[in-house]
């Protein structure tokens, strides 16, 4: 029986929309989505090769090449979230989290709540993520929007710039403002990409910290449900430990999908809340300070949602052997308690994401890169002061 609240309910309309579906739509409705999906990725492809070209215009300004550079760098991670989404492993990863899904009971039943209970804060980092993506992206371009009307107002004293500087393959300045509007739409699809991508690999961290949760509870109750499901103890346990050889191989397989991007994600994060705070600091960039300001939220909010799911895996993880402990397994046989002391040794080791294959992925991390970020603003401020 099917779950009350699936764990990526709203992340599968984004996926659709974004063309990275698992699976993907099949009958009528399969010519128009695999027509979005090539015309809307090799959009933002040739976006992608536009900004790269446009940062080596070494004639414009600083802070126009700082904002290419930052936007650089972030279709270049999306472009990177979306091969690993439309990867076979990743696939494979998501059809297990939806397998497992459809196994568990309904609602009223106690592990049906406790996994409810766990899409539900799922579903609230989703529509977090997703208000704060779309609320920086249109500062973004409300901010692009005026300086198009500043252009237009006045007229040929001005010099026309676009939004972010990119190269295009033909000369735009008989057809500038179609351009410009075609960069503010690619911006517009961002946030569409972002909200997808990171809210898929935040709810299967959460899926495997619901099994880790509703093990506990099987562990804990070991007992009782042995009887209820009129099984013997052995056996119920042996089923146990199997799910939860189930979840570590999971996870092993999501860390390794991941591994590599996060690793450069942790790179590119640290650059750009450094650059970010020193444009607060000095108030460098042409636009108002809120754009800063809406960016930096931007930042920290993805790198706190990615590190805390991530701790709370570990935390999960890790509780698996005070929950035995605190189980009816005095009373046992030999054969009962030799399995329970398998699973407390072994969940003595928490289950992981690391970043590349140098550091654990957990709120010390988070703790770092802040502190990463504001090094290297004291590097870029002894530079200019020298």
């Amino acid at each position: 029986m099917m779950p009350r609240t699936k764990i990526l309910k709203w992340t599968d309309h984004l996926l659709l929309a974004a063309g990275a579906s698992h699976p993907t739509p099949r009958g009528p409705y399969s010519i128009p989505y695999h027509a979005w999906t090539y015309l809307s990725q090799a959009n933002f492809l040739f976006f992608c090769v536009s900004l790269g070209a446009g940062a080596m215009n070494t004639k414009a300004a600083k802070d126009e090449l700082d904002r290419n550079e930052a936007f650089l760098l972030l279709c270049l991670l999306l472009l990177w979230k979306l091969a690993i989404c439309r990867g076979s492993r990743m696939r494979e990863i998501v059809g297990e989290a939806r397998r497992v899904e459809v196994g568990i009971p309904a609602g009223d039943h106690e592990m049906g709540r406790m996994y409810d209970r766990s899409a539900s804060s799922n579903h609230g980092v989703f529509f977090f993520l997703a208000a704060i993506y779309f609320t920086s992206c249109s500062v973004c371009i409300f901010n692009g929007l005026q300086h198009w009307q500043l252009m237009r107002k006045a007229g040929a004293e001005m010099e026309k710039s676009l939004v972010i500087v990119a190269w295009f393959p033909f000369d735009y300045s008989g057809c500038f403002d179609l351009v410009y509007f075609y960069q503010i739409c690619s911006i517009a699809l961002i946030p569409l990409y972002c909200t997808a991508f990171d809210s898929l690999f935040i709810s299967l961290m959460n899926s495997a910290t619901a099994r880790l949760a509703i093990l506990g509870y099987k562990m804990e109750s070991f007992k009782e449900q042995s009887t209820l499901e009129g099984q013997s103890t052995y056996h119920y346990l042996r089923d146990v430990v199997m799910e939860h050889k189930n979840v570590m191989r999971y996870v092993e397989d999501l860390n390794e999908s991941l591994k590599w991007f996060l690793f450069v994600d942790f790179l590119s994060r640290s650059y750009h809340v450094s650059l970010t705070i020193m444009n607060i600091v000095r108030h460098r960039s042409e636009g108002p300070i809120f754009f800063d300001f809406s960016t930096i939220i931007y930042l920290l909010s993805q790198i706190i949602c990615f590190y805390y799911h991530a701790n709370r895996l570990i935390l999960e993880s890790t509780s698996l052997s005070m929950k035995i402990f605190h189980s009816e397994w005095l009373d046992q046989s030999p054969e009962v308690k030799r399995s329970l002391l398998i699973v407390m040794a072994r969940s003595q080791k928490p289950l992981v994401l690391t970043i590349g294959n140098f550091r654990v992925m957990d709120n010390n991390l988070l703790v770092q890169i802040v502190k990463a970020g504001y090094t290297f603003f004291l590097y870029q401020l002894l530079d200019i002061l020298h």
